[in-house]
Parts: C-alpha cells; structure tokens; sequence
C-alpha cells in the first residue's frame, strides 16, 4: 500500500508521466511511424479480483506488487501489436487488455505506489518492469497467489527447503 506522502507526490506529478502517444493506434492503424504492423489476438484474460500487476514472469511472478490503478473484475480480450520482420523475427511492440471496446480518453501508467518519486522527472520519464528474460505478463494478484502456492509445493516435493528458487526460464 502506497503512503499518503507517496500518493500526494504522484497526484502532483502524475500529468507529468502521461503518455503523449496515441496507443490505441497501435491496434488500428497499418502503420506506426514508419514500420508496418499487424495485430494477434491471443484470446482473453480473466481477471478475477480486478487487482492487476504487469511484469517478467520468468524472474517477478511471485514478488511484483499489484497497480495502485484497478479495473472491474472480468475476462477481457488480449491483443499484441506485432511489428513484422523477416530480417529480425517478428517484434512484439505492445499489448492490450481490452477493457472497453470505447478508444480510450487518456493513458495512465500502472504505479505500484514503490516508484521513487523524489528524482525530477523530465517529459519522456516513465516507469515500467524490466523485461531480463524477455518476458511479459498482466496477470491478477488472484492468479499470483495461485502461483506462489504451486511453487512452493514443488520446491517441497522437489525437496529444496527455505530460501527461494525461481522458476525455470
């Protein structure tokens, strides 16, 4: 749970952290600066606390902290903007969880009320969850706690006892 201190410091500078692009072009338009892209739909996501965090699950899964930021409990679509590229390998740019089929009025960041505020902040700042084995997941503190308690009974029957294993990449 963010403090109070915490919470006024972000309201102050929260403007300041908004995303300035058009995400939802992303998901609708051909072309995104100068690269094409296409979208994959991977299905839904069921959310059912509402009580959502976003991180690497290969390295975070079981210690990231939930958003400050909520949304109504329920199954949504997944959508991946892809970038196509025979050079490369296709590049997944962003995700969405669709939430409304409305265009959104405005973009917030997830904030787990943990970000150090007290740096300055220029325009382009944002915060966000490292990606070190190249992994990505939204997922509900429900689903987490799931989580956690089939990783310690197979640390348990996999015989390791106290200190933390991470789950293999």
């Amino acid at each position: 749970m963010p403090t109070t201190e915490w919470l006024n410091k972000y309201e102050s500078i929260k403007d300041k952290l908004a995303c300035k692009t058009d995400l939802d072009a992303h998901f609708t338009e051909k072309v995104i600066g100068t690269m094409g892209v296409d979208v994959l739909d991977i299905g839904t996501v069921h959310f059912p606390t509402g009580t959502i965090f976003a991180c690497d699950p290969m390295v975070e899964l079981e210690d990231t902290q939930p958003f400050i930021q909520t949304i109504p409990a329920g199954t949504y679509p997944v959508k991946i903007c892809v970038v196509p590229s025979e050079k490369y390998g296709d590049r997944y740019a962003c995700v969405k969880v669709e939430v409304s089929r409305e265009k959104p009025v405005r973009y917030e960041l997830g904030m787990t009320g943990k970000e150090n505020l007290d740096e300055e902040l220029s325009e382009d700042d944002y915060f966000g969850f490292g990606v070190d084995a190249g992994m990505g997941c939204v997922a509900d503190i429900q689903t987490q706690a799931a989580f956690k308690t089939y990783w310690a009974k197979r640390l348990e029957e996999d015989g390791h006892s106290g200190g933390k294993q991470s789950p293999p990449c």
